[in-house]
């Protein structure tokens, strides 16, 4: 089904790479290391101090530099700042008990445009390096029925996977996430 014409054009004009790795299962180590380009086994959880990270290389080349990020391991001061003109790694709300809420990919989406827009500066358009890291895919998955008739599915049993996720893997034995 042509679901997605916009993405298809976006990829038959661009490259596909047949072998990605991420150096850890978990975001810390892994950013770190896309940000620097070094390997894992040269640092643990944060960019090297001094090891260029892309968006310093992007700033020394007259690009603006603009970074968001929702996950609340890849903050100001921890490293994965370095080098953005603009970088926003704040939580969106805490709960009363202080538990950290972070920023949906909605209002993610929100924050970015309004910093690319006071980012923005002067007429000329100088390049842009975004980075947006969202949080959205930690969150238990919704499906989203209202897409039923636009999208609709072959097996109704796939509309059901939500529920054979509770029965085989119960938030008592996994904790509740």
């Amino acid at each position: 089904r042509p679901t997605s014409p916009e993405l298809d054009a976006l990829a038959a004009s661009g490259t596909l790479f047949t072998d990605a790795t991420a150096q850890s299962s978990w975001t810390q180590p892994s950013v770190a290391s896309f940000m620097t380009g070094r390997y894992l086994s040269r640092q643990i959880t944060a960019p090297e101090r001094d090891a260029p990270t892309l968006a310093e290389i992007f700033a020394d080349a007259g690009y603006r530099t603009v970074g968001l990020s929702a996950n609340v391991l890849l903050t100001e001061g921890t490293g994965f700042d370095r080098g953005f003109d603009h970088f926003d790694g704040t939580p969106q709300t805490r709960t009363p008990a202080g538990v950290v809420v972070p920023p949906n990919a909605e209002q993610l989406v929100e924050r970015t445009l309004a910093a690319l827009d006071a980012s923005a500066g002067g007429p000329e358009r100088q390049p842009l390096f975004l980075y947006v890291q969202f949080f959205d895919p930690h969150a238990t998955y919704e499906p989203h029925t209202d897409l039923n008739d636009i999208l609709p599915v072959n097996d109704p049993a796939l509309l059901g996977y939500l529920d054979w996720q509770r029965e085989h893997y119960p938030l008592d034995e996994i904790g509740d996430r």
